[in-house]
Formats: C-alpha cells, structure tokens, sequence
C-alpha cells in the first residue's frame, strides 16, 4: 500500500508460522506446544506419540514441504486402534492415522480425557504430564508410570550423550571444588556420586552462583548499604518460576547452560546474603560477605518442568523423592553453599 514499508528482519515469524527465538539460537522456532531447530527441522525433545517408521525427533512427517503443522501439534488427525477402530480425532488440518497400541490405549485415553478436559485438542502426553496431575478421578498409574519411563529415559540419554561429548569428563568422579553443573547432572541421572555436596568460595559451582543476576543484585545491594541502625545487614535472594515468567523461564535456561551452567542446574532458588565485617582502608570500603543456599536436586523437582502456556498447572513426572533407591538414577543429592567474597567500594 502506498506510505507503508515492511522491514524483514524485524518479523516475527518463519517457516509454517512459527514464531522465530533466536534468543535461544539462530534458528529456534516455538509452535504453540514444542520448539525445534528449523535448520535440521528436528524436535529436541522426543515425540511422546512413538511411531515405529519415524525418528521421535522428527517434525512434519520428515517432509516440510508437503505436511503443515500450524499448532506444533503431532502431524495426524486420526488416532486407531490395531483393528482399525477410531479412538480420537483432532483437528490439526493433517490426514493421518496412528494406531495405538492395546498396551498403551489406557495412558492414552487418561491424557486424551485430560487434555480435553483442559482445552488442548491433541495428545502430547509427555508434556501434559499424561495427565497424572490433572485430577483425582482419572485412573493415572498407568500414565503415570509411562510418563516416569519416558522421563528417565531421555534425562539418562542427555547424561551419557553429553559424557561422551566430553570425552567422559561428566562422569569422573571429582571432588566439590572440581564438580560443575555437568557433573552433578551426570550423577544425578545416572546415580553415581556423593549423596551431598557442599561448595564454597575455591569451587566451581560457588564461583558461578556469585555469577548469577539474583546473587549479584543482593550482594550490590548490602555494598551500597552494609548496615542499618547499627547492626550489619542481610539480604535474601530467590529466583522462581512464578517470578519470572514461564516463558522467559524456558528461555533462560538455554542461556544458561553455556553462561551460568550452575544457574540452569538449580532452575529455582532461594538463599541469602550477609554481611560478616567491614573495613576502612582509607577510601575504599573493603564489606565481607558470605553467600548462603541450601538446595535438593530430587526426583520431583527434576521432572517439575514449566509446560507450556495453556497447559494447565505445574506438575511432577515423579511423586517420590528416590524412585530407584538411595544410589539409584534420580537420586537426590543435598547441596550447600558457604560462599565468602570481599566487595570493594569508594567510601562515601
């Protein structure tokens, strides 16, 4: 239209109507349910729908340019049953079947019934948590457990994918000033390790949890204000998902996991800071602090993943905090932080 001008690179949107996330990386793309690298056209988590013919990785039936999928949805319409019978219908624009088999048409009918019941329209059990938290009345044991079996699965898969990329490197057993994030991931999926780690001031996880945006702001808090009527002050720090945003909690977390691995490990958090003592020296103000944060990497709270907006309320893939034993995958490790650092600043 005459006086109007359209500037490409300022537009959203990319292939099938995906909005682009190039926060993430250059070729991120979210549909309304899952994300995916549009450079390959691959899905980085699995499909919870298995298909014996397809990757779970693949999007658009392998062929993008024949199949659309504007909601991100799976790429069929028709779900069946081995004789052929029609269990569900979706309306996604596709025509395909997918047959379902007898020993999974239980969980699948519980996270149909869910997702139904909380207006999504096709069967992402992973990602609805099959259902399991959606209610009281649904028979969910058999969601459940499918839920708890794909979880382990693609967390063990991460784990040793990763300790191969690193040339074994995740899973060497290290002390707690040599242990990263990648470490204490490996451990964790896996089930090796020490039960408990504590951190302080020399180690790798203390250096990078003085690093992050929520420490960093209550430690420049106590320097611009070290006291208050006399007595030393303190400041509480806490990073949650209800504080940030489930969107910006999801993307952060791809950020993080190559800037602030140990601020992607943890997700949500909650500590302190304190100041210990401050000294004159001459113009400068030399404040002591230490950084105080207690955290359990458990089962539950490693499978309780932000769904995606529309999906209903939070939940976790599994409901006991050592589903494989004290030393089995999943376990919990208990982690404490003792971190002393000495901020300097002009005196006033």
């Amino acid at each position: 239209m005459p006086g109007r001008t359209w500037n490409a690179a300022s537009y959203r949107y990319s292939h099938n109507g995906h909005e682009k996330e190039d926060e993430i990386f250059n070729g991120a793309q979210s549909a309304e349910f899952w994300m995916y690298d549009s450079r390959v056209m691959r899905r980085w988590e699995r499909d919870p729908v298995v298909k014996p013919w397809e990757s779970p990785y693949a999007v658009f039936g392998n062929n993008p340019i024949y199949y659309s999928d504007p909601l991100g949805l799976d790429a069929t319409t028709d779900y069946k049953d081995k004789n052929g019978k029609l269990i569900a219908h979706t309306d996604d624009g596709l025509n395909r079947t997918i047959v379902i088999p007898d020993e999974n048409r239980k969980a699948f009918d519980v996270a149909f019934e869910a997702a139904e019941k909380y207006g999504v329209t096709d069967y992402e059990p992973t990602n609805r948590r099959l259902g399991a938290d959606y209610g009281k009345k649904e028979d969910v044991s058999f969601a459940r457990e499918a839920a708890q079996k794909w979880f382990l699965g693609s967390v063990q898969e991460a784990a040793n994918s990763g300790n191969s990329q690193s040339d074994g490197k995740w899973a060497e057993a290290v002390k707690n000033n040599e242990a990263t994030a990648f470490h204490l991931f490996y451990q964790w999926a896996i089930g090796t390790g020490p039960n408990e780690r504590s951190f302080d001031e020399n180690s790798v996880m203390g250096y990078y949890l003085l690093k992050t945006p929520e420490v960093q702001a209550a430690i420049n808090n106590l320097a611009n204000n070290p006291s208050e009527n006399g007595s030393l002050r303190s400041k509480e720090f806490v990073r949650s998902l209800s504080k940030e945003g489930k969107v910006d909690y999801v993307k952060s977390f791809f950020k993080d996991i190559k800037s602030n691995p140990t601020r992607a490990f943890h997700g949500s958090f909650k500590g302190s800071v304190s100041v210990q003592k401050v000294t004159q020296l001459g113009g400068i103000t030399a404040i002591d602090v230490i950084v105080t944060m207690h955290d359990n990497m458990t089962a539950m709270s490693g499978s309780r993943l932000p769904p995606p907006i529309g999906y209903g309320p939070e939940g976790s893939v599994f409901n006991q905090e050592y589903p494989n034993g004290f030393k089995g995958a999943l376990k919990t490790i208990v982690i404490n932080y003792k971190v002393k650092v000495t901020v300097l600043t002009k005196s006033k």
